[in-house]
């Protein structure tokens, strides 16, 4: 497999075993984000970050996440007040 062939999840099959591994159920727009990549929901404490980490985590196409790789894809720049 080309490591930059985009990744196809069967996301009916994975969203079950996300949600036992995760331990909580997704709500429906997370679920609905997973298989478009559109968010319905805005705000903070939404659960669009666990959203976004889930799909980019398993459709990322370079391989596994790099733990230095991951400013570069971040949903959002919330400024210094996150870095540590």
């Amino acid at each position: 497999m080309n490591a930059k062939e985009p990744i196809s999840i069967d996301w009916d099959f994975a969203i079950p075993i996300i949600e036992k591994a995760l331990g909580f159920t997704l709500h429906e727009w997370q679920k609905r984000y997973l298989y478009t990549g559109e968010y319905l929901v805005y705000g903070r404490v939404t659960g669009k970050t666990a959203a976004y980490c889930i799909k980019l985590a398993l459709t990322y196409p370079d391989g596994p996440l790099k733990i230095g790789d991951i400013p570069k894809h971040r949903d959002e720049d919330h400024g210094y007040s996150y870095q540590g």
